[in-house]
């Protein structure tokens, strides 16, 4: 991977599985790293693992992305600390397996809101802030084969990796 050093990476859903892998990897790069997650104290145990592994900087930020404002304050936060965020890995999912004709709305609608809506406020919020200080920044959105190989039970949590794999494209062309 590239000298990433003077970069500063914003990943989602980082404090654990593929997420905290990413970061992990751009830490190995010497990025400054953000563990994104819902989950505040395990967020902070990450941030502190990476930094001592990678002696690089870490945040440790708590946030529900599937709420615009959140978002949005997540870039000014990083932004207030000195330093543009130039690289966004949304992974942050949440799966939930349930046969389509026994899901509730809520269920549904947590799902889409986590893989789906929540790539689309965090990006647009992070688009916005790099376009605006006129800095090239890169969007990496994780998705999954179930966007094209749908599986019973995986309806919401298919529809919305389908739904981010179409998001990326539109996005990549704006």
């Amino acid at each position: 991977m590239a000298d990433l050093s003077g970069h500063v990476a914003i990943v989602t859903g980082s404090a654990q599985g593929i997420g905290r892998s990413c970061a992990e990897k751009l830490a190995a790069a010497d990025a400054t790293i953000v563990v994104a997650d819902l989950n505040g104290t395990l967020a902070s145990e990450v941030a502190a693992s990476i930094a001592a592994d990678h002696e690089v900087e870490t945040i440790a930020a708590t946030i529900d992305i599937g709420d615009p404002e959140q978002c949005e304050n997540l870039i000014d936060r990083v932004s207030g600390d000195g330093d543009l965020a130039t690289i966004l890995v949304n992974c942050a999912a949440l799966y939930r397996e349930d046969p389509a004709l026994e899901m509730d709305a809520s269920t549904w609608a947590d799902v889409v809101n986590v893989c789906l809506n929540g790539a689309f406020f965090l990006s647009q919020a992070f688009a916005r802030a790099t376009v605006s200080a006129g800095v090239e920044g890169k969007i990496v959105n994780i998705s999954s084969v179930s966007s094209t190989h749908s599986m019973a039970g995986k309806a919401a949590y298919s529809a919305a990796k389908a739904g981010l794999d179409s998001l990326t494209r539109s996005l990549a062309l704006e």
